[in-house]
């Protein structure tokens, strides 16, 4: 734009320039034209009265003090067919031809300065219009078929899965850059996979060598409590038992937050949530009738949500379960569920550190429970795998949980 304004510019001085010096080459061709007919005979006197826009002549009397004159200006001359004014640019000159003084004038139209620049910015601005259009469809044209392999680079990592044995195949070009950026990733990728295997070959090694020991410390410890034991030797063994029971659980539990956060639960099915919050529920009546819980819930029969099922309900048992587990006797809990969130609402002690930081791993409310505090990490895993968001809340002696499907 600024090349086409400073263009238009331009253009308007050369053409102003080029017109003018026309015109000024006319009016001397004409003079030199009036003075060869006059030199002659007296034609152009007739000719006058049909074009008096063009030659004007008059004889000056003899006596006259003649000199040789020539003058340029403007006029304005009535035209009839136009019924105004136009503008002409003459040449007024004196002469001598066959002993006779002249004056004649010699004219020729002007193009008006504001016509010259209306016809130049309507020309500029149809140029830019053809040239911004065929700019954004040749540009798309070209960046669809040049940008083609960073698109497909794209999809293909996209879709790529880190426990897939297939490589990913990325596209061959001749964009130097584009090969570059592949070769790049290319290494990134067998560099992420290698440590990848390791740590999942590593995680699968332990949890599998981790299971005997403790099975056979848990036999153990049952066979000691078959013997005649004083009350502190059984106090240290059902310590003992304790210890080895929460060992085998964070074992699972972390165990299941490194699959969810690698993301290999990914066969994904239109779940209909009211229906698995229902069945859900029947496994913590006991527990909500020990600690006399009212529930009381409003649920969105239509309410669907596309996840993993297994996923859905390890999502939907830590909800659950943390809401009675620091709920309080003779409290309430709320489930609230619409096409767009997921509320779950319970009371509860205020807690001693921010909500935000209970999402994390091993952060406990009270630091006397059994919890592990890794249900709220597994709530928080789900959420981010699954393009969940979710919030925590303390108001009003109340523990507020909500989760927000996609897109809303």
């Amino acid at each position: 734009m600024l090349i086409l304004l400073l263009g238009g510019i331009l253009f308007y001085v050369l053409f102003n320039y080029i017109i003018d010096r026309n015109i000024r080459s006319t009016l001397y061709e004409r003079r030199d034209f009036a003075r060869e007919k006059l030199a002659f005979s007296d034609s152009l006197y007739v000719f006058q009265n049909f074009s008096y826009h063009i030659f004007s002549i008059k004889r000056l009397p003899k006596e006259y003090p003649f000199t040789v004159t020539e003058q340029i200006s403007d006029t304005a001359i009535f035209d009839p067919l136009r019924k105004e004014a136009s503008l002409y640019r003459q040449l007024t000159f004196t002469d001598n031809l066959r002993g006779q003084p002249f004056q004649i004038t010699v004219r020729r139209p002007l193009i008006d300065d504001f016509e010259i620049l209306r016809g130049i910015v309507a020309s500029l601005l149809v140029l830019a219009m053809v040239l911004g259009l065929a700019l954004y469809f040749s540009n798309r044209i070209v960046s669809k078929k040049l940008w083609q392999p960073f698109y497909i680079t794209l999809s293909t990592l996209k879709d790529y899965q880190l426990d897939e044995r297939i490589e990913p195949q990325f596209p061959k070009t001749n964009v130097r850059e584009f090969n570059e950026l592949i070769e790049a990733v290319t290494r990134l990728i067998e560099r992420t996979r290698r440590d990848y295997l390791n740590l999942k070959e590593y995680s699968e090694n332990t949890t599998h060598e981790i299971q005997t020991p403790l099975a056979i410390i848990q036999s153990k410890l049952e066979l000691l409590q078959e013997h005649d034991l004083s009350i502190e030797q059984l106090q240290l063994v059902n310590a003992a038992n304790l210890a080895v029971s929460r060992l085998a659980r964070l074992k699972e539990t972390l165990l299941l937050l490194v699959r969810i956060k690698n993301n290999q639960y990914i066969d994904a099915q239109p779940v209909e949530v009211a229906k698995l919050i229902a069945s859900r529920l029947a496994y913590f009546e006991e527990l909500m009738e020990m600690k006399q819980i009212r529930l009381s819930k409003q649920l969105d029969e239509q309410a669907k949500l596309l996840i993993n099922l297994p996923v859905a309900e390890i999502l939907v048992d830590n909800l659950i379960s943390n809401a009675i587990k620091y709920n309080i006797p003779g409290g309430e809990l709320t489930l609230e569920l619409t096409n767009t969130m997921l509320r779950i609402r319970n009371n509860g002690k205020a807690p001693t550190k921010p909500t935000s930081t209970f999402f994390n791993r091993f952060v406990k409310s009270d630091s006397n429970s059994r919890s592990l505090g890794l249900g709220l990490s597994i709530v928080k895993a789900i959420c981010e795998t699954n393009q969940l968001s979710v919030e925590y809340h303390y108001q009003d002696n109340y523990h507020q949980i909500s989760i927000y499907f996609p897109g809303q």
